[in-house]
């Protein structure tokens, strides 16, 4: 030892192998752990009976000294790998033990340095070791297996190692990292009660997850917001972090004086080294009670889900779990259930639910389709969601069930009434096809009809007419006023028969697909000024007035002047026949988006608003005014609307009882077939 005691001074007054070796026999004592300490030239001076597994007999047969696995001498590492003039640092090495095997370590070093680049001592404690004996009888490297409850011992060790007047440990939750709650606290020889405070302006709160702190002195002037130092009085601090297995943080160890810390080295090595133990004992801890609260939770949800779920023992078949949801669902009690095997239950043959077991435990299935028997007899489609699970170091088999025998069944009257839908609707449209075809076959007679029953009547009407414009005329002999007024009367009659008849077949041309727009550019002011001027005689019989207006002339379109001319007629006739007086208007005005629109405009009793909308319907009567006198048989409104048609034009129709009427006929300026 005096080799060691000898080999100078550092700040403070003393080496940190002398401060480390007064310290030696109360931390050997301690703790388990293999301690071992090089004099200034590497030689062996002192090591306990937990690093005799370290000390590795040479070649030569000379004492065992800790060797690398690799084969290069532990003091031969040091000198290598410690960063120059540094008292303390963190060494981790895989090491050879004296019964032939090896084993990775974690040291804490304590170096002494004369001059700066030249090391001439070291402490060494080594983490904890694998469990394993040496066989010559030596002592056996042991591995101490720690709970919460030995974090006395560990604040005791301390205490006597570092003569500390308060020792802490502290754990830091993940989630919320700026708290910690004291798990154990002794302050001079006492336990404190367990409190929760935050770290920020505490020492502690400088405890990184990779770094051992210390304040030798000073430490109420750097922490003036920590109550407790104040009050305490303390003036030193040193400080290590308890991590998790990945490195973060989940606890604090601390350790106080009242008075200025001497050997900083020592305290650091000290607390890092139990620091690391209680990393085990702490993340252990942690562990656990995270596991018992995820049990706790996933058993209360395998409970009281209302999902049916149990556990299988693919081995056996016994079904090992069952929630309250399965049990009634089978309609066993669980005590019951719990004994069966789930061949008592699936009606499939066992050998292919053992295979389906081995696809579950295999992860390469985890949906199946079965039918169970239930406690009644009763045999339920089901789908189950399975996969592996280990519990108690078993591996079984979890299965959520869930019946889908009620919607089987409703699938199948789906499936029942989709066929029967699809048999209605092939049958009514075989009835529609039908209809539509009977329809087409009475289109097709009535217009034939019309047009033979139009043929057959023009003879005779023309027979008519002109017999009597023959009598009227005095061609046969002179008649006398009474004979004149009923032959007009027969005239008259025949002409509007025979205005009929022509509408007919116009119309049965028109649906028969024979009518077509014969375009060609005219100027359409013409044609409807014209048109209004043919009908002047039979308004001026009423004492109608007739007006025509354009605001342009000439307007020139392209289109069916012969159809235009027709559809005006038939707008002009209509408006004269229900105008008592007043005046009959036609005007014709260009429109900005490329149409014209010729207006009828009359001043007669209007058009009633529910008959507004039938005004084009054929053989339709109209009432009009306020008396609802029905008037015409209605085809000279649907031929128009039908010739509008043919030109890709419109025809729109205003009217207030009353008032009068307005019917507007909008053309493109240019007939296009495609808008037709």
């Amino acid at each position: 030892m005096n080799s060691i005691e000898n080999t100078g001074t550092v700040a403070g007054g003393r080496h940190p192998v002398t401060a480390g070796t007064e310290l030696y026999h109360v931390v050997a004592a301690l703790l388990p752990l293999p301690i071992f300490a090089f004099g200034a030239t590497g030689e062996l001076v002192v090591a306990n009976d937990a690093a005799q597994s370290l000390l590795v007999t040479q070649p030569d047969g000379s004492s065992g000294r800790p060797m690398t696995f690799d084969g290069m001498d532990m003091w031969e590492l040091l000198s290598s790998t410690l960063e120059r003039g540094r008292h303390q640092a963190n060494v981790h090495s895989r090491m050879r033990l004296s019964s032939g095997r090896s084993a990775e370590f974690d040291f804490w070093v304590l170096a002494s340095w004369q001059p700066a680049d030249t090391l001439i001592g070291a402490i060494v404690f080594a983490g904890e070791p694998p469990d394993e004996a040496d066989g010559q009888g030596a002592h056996a490297v042991r591995s101490t297996h720690t709970t919460i409850d030995t974090l006395e011992g560990y604040v005791d060790t301390i205490v006597t190692a570092l003569g500390c007047d308060a020792v802490y440990v502290a754990e830091v939750a993940s989630e919320r990292a700026t708290r910690a709650r004291m798990l154990l606290c002794r302050c001079d020889g006492d336990t404190q009660p367990p409190v929760e405070w935050g770290l920020a302006g505490t020492p502690a709160a400088a405890v990184s997850s990779r770094r051992v702190v210390c304040y030798p002195y000073g430490l109420q002037e750097r922490f003036p917001e920590d109550k407790w130092i104040e009050s305490e009085g303390f003036e030193a601090y040193a400080g290590t972090p308890i991590t998790d297995p990945s490195g973060h943080r989940i606890g604090v160890l601390g350790a106080l004086w009242r008075h200025p810390l001497k050997n900083p080295e020592v305290a650091r090595a000290i607390l890092g080294l139990v620091g690391a133990r209680l990393s085990c004992v702490l993340w252990q801890s942690r562990s656990c009670s995270e596991l018992l609260e995820s049990e706790e939770r996933y058993s209360a949800l395998f409970r009281h889900t209302h999902l049916p779920m149990i556990v299988i023992d693919p081995e056996s078949s016994q079904i090992v779990e069952a929630n309250d949801a399965a049990c009634a669902f089978y309609g066993y009690p669980c005590e019951e259930l719990t004994t069966m095997s789930i061949f008592q239950i699936d009606t499939l043959p066992p050998e292919h639910v053992q295979q389906e077991f081995q696809r579950a435990l295999s992860g390469s299935r985890d949906y199946f389709q079965f039918k169970h028997r239930v406690a009644d007899g009763t045999v339920r489609e089901v789908e189950v969601y399975a996969g592996p699970i280990t519990m108690h170091s078993r591996e079984l088999i979890y299965a959520i069930v869930h019946d889908m025998s009620d919607r089987r069944r409703i699938e199948e009257e789906l499936e029942h009434y989709h066929k029967n839908l699809e048999r209605v609707v092939e049958q009514r449209t075989d009835d529609l096809m039908r209809a539509n075809i009977e329809l087409q076959q009475a289109t097709q007679a009535r217009d034939i009809f019309f047009a033979n029953m139009s043929h057959e009547l023009r003879t005779p009407l023309y027979t008519i007419i002109g017999l009597t414009d023959m009598l009227n005329g005095g061609l046969v002999g002179e008649l006398d006023d009474e004979q004149i007024k009923q032959v007009g009367m027969v005239n008259e009659a025949g002409r509007s028969l025979l205005d009929l008849v022509s509408d007919v077949l116009d119309i049965s041309a028109i649906q028969a697909g024979q009518a077509h727009c014969d375009a060609e550019e005219f100027d359409v002011v013409e044609v409807a000024e014209s048109t209004l001027f043919s009908m002047r005689p039979p308004a001026e019989d009423k004492g109608l007035q007739v007006h025509f207006t354009s605001v342009e002339r000439p307007v020139t379109i392209v289109s069916d002047r012969f159809k235009l001319q027709q559809i005006l007629m038939n707008l002009i006739s209509n408006a004269i026949k229900y105008t008592d007086e007043g005046a009959i208007y036609v005007a014709v005005s260009a429109i900005a988006d490329g149409r014209v629109t010729v207006s009828v405009v009359d001043s007669g009793v209007g058009i009633s608003e529910h008959e507004l909308p039938h005004v084009f319907g054929e053989f339709r009567q109209m009432s009009r005014g306020d008396s609802g006198t029905h008037h015409g048989t209605g085809l000279g409104l649907a031929l128009s609307r039908k010739l509008a048609d043919v030109l890709a034009a419109e025809i729109v129709v205003t009217s207030e009882p009353g008032k009068g009427t307005t019917f507007s006929i909008i053309l493109p300026e240019k007939y296009c077939p495609t808008e037709t």
